[in-house]
């Protein structure tokens, strides 16, 4: 029987739009999966729940089981969770108890859960799949590998407080479909959150437009509006931001039952749809005016006894934080900003028939959490990080190039913080004495496992022993030092000086927050450990952002309070929300000056001598602790080599006499150098406390005080500063920039001066900086040049910048983690880029993902998480380039099997290229058996003709044959003309075009070459040949306006080595998925997507169409999408010429005389391989070497 769309709509709203029925569940399963075997359904409890779920797990069913049409094994469950689990609480365990089950049930696939607590409205219907790896076993068998395998998990939180909206469009389709049993993938699919995310963008994008226009309107109407919000600048794009940022932060907490509750009543008793609700009751003239502004400007931002609000009767929390404050304090009270009611709520249709098209209406249909997803959990409703994402897509489409916004996938989110924590505790932790040695790999364990055996290794600690069922899987060292690991983490300063929407400082929140609940279990501590306790203290101590964009400022500040109040486990007492304003903050990360003007005397906040002197001692004791690790290290591993035991030893000497003379300067200071002047000093050290203060200040007047006084010493000592340097004149142009509150710089060492006291800089500076061509930054290159100085190159992205910053801002051996564009590696401006990251620091990690689509734009991006320290001798890095995109999705599986470690010193500046040992050995012979090809051919590259208007001088046969008729002489100017996609390997395709060669004046004599008047040269160039003036006077205007012209608009732009065009030339295209060299001898002139050598050796033209040669060339540059290559002349210049006598090279030009003559011949692939066996005898390849070669050139 057919199930019709109404009926499947139905279905899906009796299902999940209720408290949970395990007879609708199960009439739902038998309707999704029309083969449900049910024959062996069965239900457990007791003793036969493993012991690490008991305190979570009441009891479990498994209704059925499905194999769908490609064998793939899938149970449906029930979980019924105790009471004391929240549905929104333990996902980990939740998880984590699907994959126990399905690995010890026949190791199926996936399983379809309802997950549910008797009493509560609402429960979680997911997807549980399973991501079993293989391994080879000692016998050569493959085998499931069951140890940590992770199992990834997609919910619908739905029941009677949730709306079905989204499981509808995902559902129904299958439901209607009887005649077809789903595979997993399309099971999969229906819970995909890219598809409903997408969604919500488009919608959210056209109630940003409409908002905004709404606003237009108003200001155009109303004049106090429009005063006021000319006062305050206002602008209305950012005043829609800022509201519908307000509603959404509503909507999610909402769903917490905290407002709208009833005066006697506890926290989280309130209607979940307390929006709806106070639109539907309708005691207002205006929605926006009457209400909203009243709810956010004085209920939300305002302390009140009780918590009660007189104007909805109810209590409403103080949440304060900044959220809640008007837009640039303009006067909400005094200003009527009446709103239609209509763009709330209405009752028109929308393209898919839904009713209603207004905010509320839109955000109904939605389901919100506050959890934000994780690798392995995801959840099918709008999520904090769709902030991020609608802040990308707000932007004009000029607007996101210029500012180079590109939203960081959540996948790459996590690797890049979770590796940065480890790095980071790696090398806090060097030296520190214990009996047990701890390794990296123990602080990997922590940070990418911990959470998955949190639930295993607590049940052990109660137990009080280790049995052979429940070992301890933590390793021990970690266990024995979880007190220190915990102090480390919880005193970690976290940077992200591109700080977008946030996604680094949350996800570095959330890697911190899950290592200390796993720590958790081995601390014994009477203080909070609870996730809210280690949020809190992150965000108040750890965790720092900066953007020149406000409007992401504040969204990242959301951000951060979203995934705060998630947590608030004390309903009784809501807390009010951290003031952020001096811990995310607006500004030009890039910029500490102000045209060239010096803003603050960095002495002013900077320690006395002795302390600083103190941090120097730390410091070498550190590095002293980690060479001396590192030694036994290698002792114990048997790996200690002589010259490698030499080159620590003498290190250790240097660092052992550097302590010495630091020693003795510790103990002269006090006498000799005085303090800093004390009043400057006091004025830094108010500033500092009063950051403080304002953090955990909730009360709305004490606030802005703070607030109004870090704001006058901060000015104050930029005052200071510029009456020093004798410019009082630059105060006048500051005082703009301060009335519109926006900083064009940003002052590392006075706004975050706590962390360069207490630290000399970040632990962790981590971010996706702006993707911005230098192009586009024209202006702003004068600012550059004067702000980096010797490192400033006029030719470098803007992003190249941000790792000269990102590194500065860092203390001494602290990590910088950024993803960026991989043109850096090997561009003519990244050389100062390169010597600075592998040079004045050490890479760890280097990642290059090619032509990979990591973001919505091409952009080529690479990962690197480098070590403020210069490298030794002996440094590694593990390098790996990615390829294919399924590869994104496992990040650390993929760099354990295509990682690979080499040498810091052969990240060079002259270029990056990240190979495995054996490919750089193979190069280097490569380049020691020959002569650079630039040498070789004595620099002479050459470019094609760029015409700047194809379509007047480049023509077709039957055009040329015209011209000719018209005018014989016109012959001698028509040449063949060849494009990029025309050249092929050994032979042009030719298309039948023409060029109309008239060269500049300055190469040629013309007739009209020494003419000063055009109306003259004009008369002689019709007179010489007028049928092409004929035919080029019809693109006069074109041609007129164009760049590239000679000395009059009908010549083509002047070219020094015209002639080289006419004598015999190897020619290649532009850009090639393979080799594409040919030998022109019909005096053919080409694009500018071609290059040519002007040269007839055909033994030269073998080795440039060799396999080793195209293998050689990319080892040295980067492929861009689609596996091409672009023939730049500054890597086609380093391809080794090998010395060959004539009769080696004999053999060789007989094989090329054959293809030739006959370049679309059978035999010419036969040739072309003993072509290629000949080069390698001539380079001396091994075996090896050419098993690599080709494996690499396929």
């Amino acid at each position: 029987m057919t199930m019709h769309m109404e009926e499947a709509k139905r279905l899906i709203r009796e299902t999940f739009q209720n408290h949970f029925d395990e007879n609708r569940f199960r009439l739902f399963a038998r309707n999704l999966f029309h083969d449900l075997d049910e024959s062996k359904a069965f239900a457990y409890q007791g003793q036969f729940i493993p012991d690490a779920y008991k305190d979570h797990v009441r009891k479990y069913k498994r209704l059925g089981k499905y194999t769908d049409p490609n064998g793939a094994a899938l149970d449906v469950l029930i979980v019924n969770l105790k009471r004391e689990t929240a549905l929104d609480r333990a996902r980990t365990m939740q998880r984590n108890f699907i994959a126990w089950y399905l690995k010890h049930r026949g190791e199926k696939d996936a399983a379809i859960v309802a997950y549910h607590t008797d009493g509560l409205e609402d429960w979680r219907f997911s997807y549980v799949r399973m991501d079993y790896r293989t391994e080879q076993g000692e016998t050569g068998k493959v085998r499931v590998k069951t140890d940590l395998t992770p199992a990834r998990r997609y919910s619908f939180l739905v029941g009677q407080n949730e709306n079905s909206h989204t499981a509808q469009t995902r559902f129904q389709p299958l439901l209607e479909d009887d005649r077809h049993n789903p595979p997993l993938d399309r099971i999969e699919e229906a819970f995909n959150i890219e598809t409903v995310t997408q969604e919500f963008f488009e919608k959210y994008r056209l109630l940003f437009n409409e908002l905004k226009e709404a606003l237009d309107s108003v200001v155009a109407h109303n004049a106090a509006v429009a005063q006021d919000f000319g006062e305050k600048g206002v602008d209305t794009v950012n005043f829609a931001k800022k509201t519908l940022g307000q509603i959404v932060f509503l909507y999610f907490l909402q769903k917490k039952g905290w407002f709208g509750v009833a005066k006697d009543k506890a926290w989280g008793t309130g209607p979940k749809n307390f929006l709806r609700r106070l639109f539907e009751d309708r005691k207002y003239n205006n929605f926006f005016n009457d209400i909203l502004e009243p709810l956010f400007y004085e209920a939300l931002a305002r302390e009140r006894d009780q918590n009660y609000y007189r104007l909805f009767d109810c209590k409403i929390p103080f949440l304060n934080g900044g959220l809640f404050d008007p837009i640039n304090e303009y006067d909400w009270v005094h200003c009527d900003i009446l709103l239609p009611d209509a763009l709330f709520s209405n009752r028109n249709r929308t393209e898919e028939g839904d009713v209603g098209t207004g905010i509320l209406d839109i955000f109904d249909r939605y389901n919100f959490t506050v959890r934000e997803d994780e690798p392995l959990e995801r959840e099918v409703a709008v999520d904090p990080e769709m902030l991020g994402k609608v802040f990308e897509n707000l932007l004009e489409v000029k607007d996101r190039k210029s500012k180079g916004t590109y939203y960081t996938p959540r996948e790459i989110v996590h690797y890049m913080c979770r590796e940065s924590l480890i790095s980071y505790l790696d090398a806090e932790l060097a030296g520190f004495d214990s009996d047990l040695f701890l390794r990296r790999e123990d602080l990997e364990y922590l940070i990418r496992h911990g959470e998955r055996i949190r639930e295993h290794d607590a049940r052990v600690r109660r137990e009080g022993k280790e049995t052979p069922d429940y070992p301890y899987l933590l390793p021990a060292p970690i266990r024995a030092k979880a007190d220190l690991i915990d102090a480390k983490l919880a005193d970690i300063r976290v940077c992200d000086p591109a700080v977008g929407s946030g996604a680094f400082l949350v996800g570095m929140m959330a890697e911190i927050v899950k290592a200390r609940q796993t720590l958790s279990t081995y601390i014994a501590s009477k203080e909070p450990r609870g996730a809210y306790f280690f949020k809190r203290q992150a965000i108040q101590n750890s965790l720092y952002g900066v953007d020149i964009d406000p409007g992401a400022v504040e969204i990242a500040k959301l951000r951060l309070w979203l995934s705060l109040i998630v947590d608030e486990e004390d309903i009784r007492e809501i807390k009010p929300l951290p003031n952020l304003d001096y811990k995310v903050m607006q500004g030009n990360s890039l910029l500490e000056e102000y045209e060239g003007i010096k803003l603050f005397d960095e002495r002013l906040i900077t320690d006395s001598p002795a302390d600083e002197t103190e941090m120097l001692i730390q410091e070498a004791k550190q590095r002293q602790q980690r060479l001396q690790r590192e030694y036994f290290r290698l002792q114990a591993d048997d790996k200690l080599t002589a010259f490698k035991r030499q080159d620590l030893e003498l290190q250790l000497q240097e660092l052992a006499t550097h302590l010495k003379k630091l020693g003795k300067r510790a103990g002269r200071i006090g006498e000799e150098i005085p303090l800093f002047d004390s009043e400057a000093k006091k004025k830094a050290d108010e500033i500092k406390q009063l950051h403080k203060e304002f953090f955990e200040t909730f009360q709305k007047s004490r606030k802005d005080a703070i607030k109004a006084r870090i704001e006058a010493l901060e000015w104050e000592l930029i005052e200071a500063t510029l009456r020093e340097q004798h410019k009082p004149e630059a105060l006048k142009e500051i005082g703009i920039w301060k009335k519109a509150n926006i900083r064009p710089f940003f002052l590392w060492k006075f706004h975050f001066a706590e962390v360069f006291r207490e630290k000399r800089g970040f632990d962790v500076v981590i971010a996706n900086p702006p993707y911005v061509r230098q192009e586009s930054i024209k202006a702003f290159k004068p600012q550059l040049k004067q702000a980096f100085g010797d490192f400033y190159c006029g030719t470098a992205d803007l992003y190249t910048y941000f790792y000269k910053r990102g590194l500065e801002i860092l203390k001494p051996s602290g990590h910088l983690c950024f993803i960026a564009p991989n043109k850096f590696m090997r561009a003519g401006y990244g050389e100062k880029t390169r010597a600075l990251l592998a040079g004045d620091a050490t890479p760890e990690i280097v990642i290059d993902f090619g032509d990979l689509p990591i973001f919505d734009a091409t952009t080529y991006p690479s990962i690197l998480l480098i070590e403020k320290v210069k490298p030794n001798a002996f440094a590694k890095t593990l390098a790996a380039v990615f390829t294919d995109r399924p590869q994104l999705k496992r990040l650390d599986e993929t760099l354990a099997a295509v990682g690979f470690s080499m040498p810091v010193a052969a990240l060079k500046p002259e270029g990056w290229t990240l190979e495995r040992p054996e490919v750089l050995a193979l190069r280097e012979k490569l380049r020691k058996a020959g002569k650079p090809l630039g040498e070789y051919v004595q620099g002479k590259f050459y470019y094609g003709i760029k015409t700047g208007l194809n379509e007047a001088f480049v023509i077709d046969a039957a055009t040329r044959k015209q011209l000719i008729a018209e005018d014989p002489k016109s012959a001698d100017l028509i040449k063949p003309w060849l494009r990029g996609r025309d050249i092929r390997k050994w032979k042009a395709q030719w298309a039948g075009l023409y060029l109309i060669t008239i060269a500049s004046s300055a190469n040629r004599d013309w007739p009209w070459s020494k003419e000063r008047s055009e109306a003259k040269a004009r008369s002689l160039f019709a007179k010489a040949y007028p049928a092409i003036y004929r035919h080029l006077s019809l693109h006069e205007d074109k041609l007129k306006i164009r760049d590239d012209q000679g000395k009059f608009w009908w010549e083509l732009r002047s070219c020094i080595y015209w002639d080289e065009f006419l004598v015999p030339k190897i020619m290649y295209p532009d850009i090639a998925q393979h080799p594409k060299f040919l030998l022109d001898e019909s005096s053919s002139f080409s694009s500018n997507t071609t290059y040519f050598i002007p040269s007839s050796d055909t033994w030269l033209l073998a080795i440039l169409n060799s396999c080793l040669m195209w293998w050689f060339y990319g080892t040295i540059t980067s492929s861009i999408r689609g596996g091409f290559v672009r023939y730049f002349s500054q890597y086609m210049e380093q391809l080794p010429i090998p010395s060959a006598t004539a009769t080696q090279k004999a053999p060789i030009t007989e094989r090329v005389r054959k293809i030739l003559a006959d370049p679309d011949s059978p035999d010419v692939p036969r040739l072309e391989s003993e072509i290629d066996a000949l080069v390698y005898k001539l380079y001396g390849l091994t075996k090896d070497e050419i098993a690599l070669v080709e494996g690499r050139s396929e």
